[in-house]
């Protein structure tokens, strides 16, 4: 039996049962006002010798037990019904408390009934107590905030607090009955009667049964919502994934399909200044000249639009990693390609960390070809490859004494074909930050870059310290090569 079926029926059960108990006040409460009715003392209390339950009390029990039964119903109609079923309840209590407390007779047991007042001993029969009021004030009080309680969350919550007290005070009278203390049950000073103690001590059972039901009906319509949500946004992601694999394989094709007209166009042009050179002016030839470039850097465009829709496809193998090793080998390869007469490197010790080999490498390439590409006009292009520990995290970083850029146009970097430099003063398509991005996004880390204008740069990534194949925040996909830098 799944837990949503248990739960509705224990909702359903807990209904039956606080209805019951509305049912059993009432029929209580009927009995007793029978009693006095008909002069059948007897059925007013449960023994000769007990102060019976007064008229007004057994009337005020019916409304509240009619009342309980009623508001289970949770219809708009029924809370309303309770609403003005509980108000004349609040205020006969609330009128014979004053009646106590400033000692005026306002005649509050007469209001509904007269009956000759024969007292027991030395206590009046047929008036109502002054705990009996404050209970029926607290039970009235209850009924009537929850019946907000559909619509107003505040103040069910406060209902708890009278409907726990009435319960109390109810069960303290009872017990004081049950071990024969008069104490407890108000003494000589009109003492709760016994059947009367009972009655509130079952109404507060059903009051906390319907707080009960209430809580876990609240719970449950919130993880009902909560699997709704995490279904809605299962679908959603879904949907995004399948967006996301269409968009890059709109773009592989795209990509590759443009390819195809480059090479002719720059084939055409090298043969034409080849072998028609000398039927070409100067102007003929810079043209054509031209040309080849655009052909050219439309080519590695392409190329590099390729390799950033293949880092997101690509599957990832992940394996045990040695940061100082993989960033020592990329760096004597790029002291071979670009000489390493004007470059200082300088490394910290980088940790071991959990992903995929050529992807952390190709972070690497581009963010070290980034700095030297940025640190050209530097006599001396000082790069620092270091890493930080955090809570959870490792925090590596790459800075150089470069070009630097402007804070306000940070958050540009990582996008695709974003340039903060002309091409006339930096080469570069401006997608191997973007590539970065994506591959660390990938281990479920971040990237961020701090700098100042003409002052250097620091480029940070994060990779968690015990990394796993969940920790990546995109599923696999399929792929093959990634380059590409700024």
């Amino acid at each position: 039996m799944s837990n949503d079926v248990k739960t509705k029926r224990l909702l359903h059960s807990l209904k039956i049962i606080s209805q019951l108990i509305g049912i059993l006040v009432v029929f209580i409460a009927a009995i007793a006002l029978i009693g006095w009715l008909t002069g059948l003392r007897q059925l007013a209390n449960i023994r000769s010798d007990y102060i019976p339950m007064a008229p007004n009390t057994a009337l005020l029990f019916i409304v509240l037990g009619f009342s309980l039964y009623i508001f289970l119903f949770e219809k708009s109609w029924s809370y309303w019904l309770v609403r003005l079923c509980t108000i004349p309840v609040i205020i006969v209590a609330v009128f014979r408390f004053i009646e106590f407390s400033f000692s005026i007779d306002l005649k509050v047991d007469f209001w509904f009934f007269y009956f000759s007042d024969e007292p027991l001993g030395f206590i009046p029969v047929g008036k109502m107590a002054l705990s009996t009021s404050i209970n029926f004030f607290l039970a009235g009080l209850t009924l009537f905030l929850v019946s907000f309680s559909e619509s107003k969350k505040p103040v069910y919550i406060l209902a708890k607090i009278p409907a726990i007290a009435e319960t109390l005070i109810g069960l303290a009278f009872t017990l004081g009955y049950v071990y024969g203390a008069p104490l407890l049950y108000g003494g000589t000073i009109i003492p709760m009667a016994l059947n009367t103690a009972v009655n509130f001590v079952c109404l507060g059972m059903g009051f906390i049964i319907v707080i009960v039901g209430h809580d876990l009906k609240e719970h449950k319509e919130k993880e009902d919502a909560l699997k709704n949500l995490n279904k809605e946004l299962e679908n959603y992601a879904k949907h995004l994934e399948y967006l996301n694999k269409e968009l890059e394989a709109f773009t592989y094709s795209v990509s590759h399909d443009l390819q195809a007209p480059l090479r002719p166009i720059e084939g055409f042009s090298q043969i034409i200044l080849r072998d028609y050179a000398d039927k070409l002016d100067d102007r003929g030839r810079q043209l054509l000249n031209r040309i080849c470039d655009s052909a050219q850097k439309m080519e590695q465009l392409i190329d590099d639009l390729l390799s950033f829709s293949r880092t997101g496809q690509k599957d990832m193998v992940f394996s045990e990693i040695n940061m100082n090793e993989l960033a020592g080998a990329v760096i004597e390869e790029i002291k071979t390609i670009n000489g390493s007469s004007r470059l200082q490197f300088n490394g910290k010790p980088l940790p071991y960390v959990y992903g995929d080999l050529p992807m952390l490498r190709q972070v690497f390439v581009n963010l070290i070809s980034n700095a030297v590409k940025f640190t050209a006009p530097k006599d001396t292009a000082l790069i620092e490859i270091g890493c930080r520990t955090e809570d959870k995290e490792n925090v590596c970083y790459v800075k150089d004494n470069g070009v630097g850029f402007d804070m306000k146009y940070a958050d540009k970097l990582f996008g695709v074909f974003r340039r903060l430099h002309g091409e006339d003063e930096f080469k570069g398509t401006g997608i191997g930050l973007a590539i970065v991005k994506r591959i660390i996004h990938r281990h479920g880390g971040r990237v961020w870059a701090e700098g100042k204008a003409n002052e250097g740069a620091a480029f940070y990534f994060t990779l968690p310290k015990t990394g796993n194949r969940e920790q990546a925040i995109n599923k696999p996909h399929h792929g093959s090569r990634c380059r590409g830098d700024e």
